[in-house]
């Protein structure tokens, strides 16, 4: 079931390439066109306004029109997305096929099915997806059991149960990789005794995606137990399969693994302090050293990944060469045409708050408040919640490090509202309420450090670890238990 702002998100995490088809497919419509007026308004709304739309609405046309022209609208875009999107991806297009096989099926037109379906598996041997696969397994086991099939597969029922069987087995080893990964992101990963029982289910021979998920997975187990070395050694086997599988990298899907692999190893390099490994696998990540040729969006996308990354690393030599992080943000200044394209935000909005932070860590408060202003000045979709209360924290610890209680006040009200309604906080969002409550209130040093104690107390002792480049809280309330620390931390 759709929720209200489902549309709203939808539209506005459109790209331009995006709505320049989907405007083009609405010109080839007859007739009145209500559904793209609606879009016109939820594209010039900043947040979902429900009331404001139907006023705006209400004055041409009737208001029991409207469901009506959202439904539509919701579904006109979906749709045209998909038209625009299997063109690009091989995983849309094998599920047009199999959509076509459907329709042949109920035709009895089995030969026709035949073709489609060998089809559809030259695309699924190219991005390796077991899944996909089985879809047309299935499709064939269907054809050769119907009463009126008369031999137009060149398969037989033996081939086909063979081969079911191997992609059900890659099925529930790909499932365990993730239930593994899934367990270790929400910190309950197993101990050592189960890990190496884990890893057992993997002794065969396996397709080099699944192999892939496995290492990504044993990496992410070991950077939770803190064996960072191991961790690099399994994302470095990963890395090394993904290069060796170059013809693959046309592939969205397999691409994404490799983009995510590079980053993977960054975050753990930048874990270790070692700021020269991370920034040799920066390097792979810049869009002109990419083994597949990027669009002109995707390398504005990467381009940005690589600048926030740049700002990250920047941190580790703040001590001793601020310059570093100084040159990383005037190399994202004068990149500012990330923005001024119609990329999505979700790219940027990471990089902004990580521009915040890095002007915080330089004493430069002014500018961290202003890129926190253009951060607030974007639409925030649903799915966006998140990140718009880790940047709202960080706007508020600006504002309280420069004496400006009122402000904090005004915000921690706020944020109290936004807590009780419609998000899911974590544990650390309401410790920091509780401490900023504390800070508005308390009289004297020793009742703050007091309330700093207790809040770091509380952050350590959480079996969750903070979300990979949020402003480091820890470090942050330690200064302020050691008064010869700096305020500023990376």
């Amino acid at each position: 079931m759709k929720t209200p702002s489902d549309l709203f998100d939808l539209v506005h995490s459109l790209s331009g390439s995006e709505k320049r088809y989907l405007k083009l497919k609405a010109s080839f419509h007859a007739g009145p066109k209500q559904y793209l007026e609606l879009w016109s308004i939820l594209e010039s709304q900043p947040q979902y306004d429900p009331d404001s739309l139907a006023r705006i609405w209400e004055q041409q046309y009737s208001l029991s029109s409207l469901a009506v022209t959202k439904n539509y609208l919701y579904e006109f875009l979906l749709a045209t997305l998909e038209q625009y999107h299997a063109s690009k991806g091989k995983k849309l297009a094998i599920l047009t096929l199999l959509r076509r096989v459907d329709i042949l099926f109920d035709k009895t037109l089995y030969r026709q099915c035949g073709k489609l379906l060998q089809r559809a598996r030259k695309l699924t041997l190219q991005i390796q997806s077991p899944r996909m696969e089985l879809e047309i397994l299935i499709w064939e086991y269907r054809i050769l059991l119907s009463p009126k099939y008369q031999g137009e597969l060149k398969r037989s029922m033996e081939d086909i149960l063979a081969r079911e069987a191997q992609l059900l087995q890659q099925l529930s080893l790909v499932n365990a990789a993730r239930s593994m990964r899934f367990k270790v992101e929400s910190g309950n990963a197993p101990d050592r005794s189960g890990y190496e029982e884990w890893q057992k289910k993997f002794e065969v021979d396996l397709p080099p995606g699944l192999v892939c998920e496995y290492y990504r997975a044993c990496a992410l187990y070991l950077r939770t137990k803190g064996r960072l070395t191991e961790a690099v050694t399994e994302l470095k086997r990963e890395l090394d399969l993904l290069e060796s599988q170059i013809h693959l990298m046309t592939d969205k899907g397999f691409f994404s693994k490799y983009e995510s692999c590079l980053e993977t190893l960054i975050r753990t390099f930048h874990e270790m302090g070692d700021a020269r490994a991370a920034r040799q696998y920066l390097e792979k990540l810049n869009p002109t050293q990419l083994p597949k040729p990027l669009a002109r969006y995707d390398h504005l996308l990467i381009k940005a990944t690589v600048l926030y990354y740049t700002l990250l690393l920047a941190h580790l030599q703040i001590k001793e060469e601020p310059v570093n992080l100084r040159q990383a943000l005037a190399e994202v200044e004068s990149s500012e045409y990330l923005w001024q394209h119609d990329i999505r935000w979700h790219y940027i909005a990471p990089l902004l708050y990580s521009m915040a932070v890095s002007y915080r860590a330089l004493g430069e408060y002014s500018p961290a408040i202003q890129k926190l202003s253009v951060f607030f000045s974007q639409t925030l979709l649903q799915e966006r919640q998140r990140f718009f209360l880790d940047a709202t924290w960080l706007f508020m610890i600006l504002h309280y490090e420069r004496g400006k209680l009122e402000i904090v006040e005004t915000y921690h009200h706020s944020m109290r509202r936004r807590l009780r309604t419609g998000i899911h906080p974590e544990p650390a969002d309401q410790y920091l309420l509780k401490l900023f409550g504390h800070l508005i209130n308390s009289p004297s040093r020793d009742l703050l450090q007091h309330h700093f104690r207790a809040f770091r107390k509380k952050l350590l002792e959480m079996q969750i670890p903070l979300r990979k480049g949020v402003f480091d809280y820890i470090k942050w309330s330690g200064s302020f238990l050691h008064p010869k620390e700096t305020l500023r931390n990376d």
